[in-house]
């Protein structure tokens, strides 16, 4: 999706997976975890094709880059409402502590300028912060308008937060919580995963 709204097809996925979180690690890696065996994968973003890392031992989370020192990924795990570490070698996930609060339609993402994920949740309908070391979600501000089934990506450059909710990409300002909408996406079904590339990525950069 581009920062004016739209979307633009790379490539088509198999239909043996299903992908309902992807998040880009810092050298350019596309993560996904593909829900129909609660799998970790890497993706080739350019063509689709993509390796197994291994299963996660959980069930639904959804992912979020890990800070410049972290060696792997961080998620929400719902069915806890937890934070979890996924191991990026094995895929195996591990609980790292209670959010402390209800989160159903959820979303993460890291952010470099905070130094910790935000998070949000439908249900609440809330922008979160989230302690790395205990799991704890503190409430940062309220959303407004609410939103029904988020994705949530952090731009790396200016830190800024970007929403998707139904077929709508919204810029959220962490400030006052409040969506503006930047266009619809022309998706056939809801966005409910954002990635933002955190280096060159040559055949999307290419779009």
């Amino acid at each position: 999706a581009g920062l004016m709204g739209g979307t633009t097809e790379v490539c088509s996925l198999a239909g043996s997976v299903d992908y309902t979180t992807i998040v880009f690690d810092r050298d350019g890696t596309l993560y996904g975890l593909n829900a129909v065996q609660n799998r970790i994968d890497v993706i080739n973003p350019c063509n689709c094709s993509f390796q197994l890392v291994g299963p996660t031992s959980l069930g639904s989370i959804s992912l979020s880059l890990g800070g410049v020192t972290d060696e792997g990924l961080f998620g929400i795990y719902p069915a806890l409402d937890a934070l979890v570490h996924i191991d990026l070698v094995t895929g195996l996930g591990t609980v790292i502590g209670p959010l402390g609060y209800l989160f159903e339609a959820s979303a993460i993402a890291w952010s470099d300028t905070a130094v910790q994920p935000y998070a949000v949740e439908a249900s609440n309908d809330y922008l979160y912060s989230i302690d790395v070391a205990t799991g704890a979600a503190t409430p940062v501000v309220a959303i407004t308008p609410g939103i029904d089934d988020p994705g949530l990506a952090v731009h790396p450059n200016d830190g800024a937060l970007y929403l998707c909710d139904g077929d709508t990409l919204y810029h959220l300002d962490a400030g006052t919580g409040t969506l503006t909408s930047i266009g619809p996406l022309g998706l056939q079904g809801g966005c409910k995963t954002l990635a933002a590339p955190q280096t060159a990525v040559a055949c999307v950069d290419s779009l």
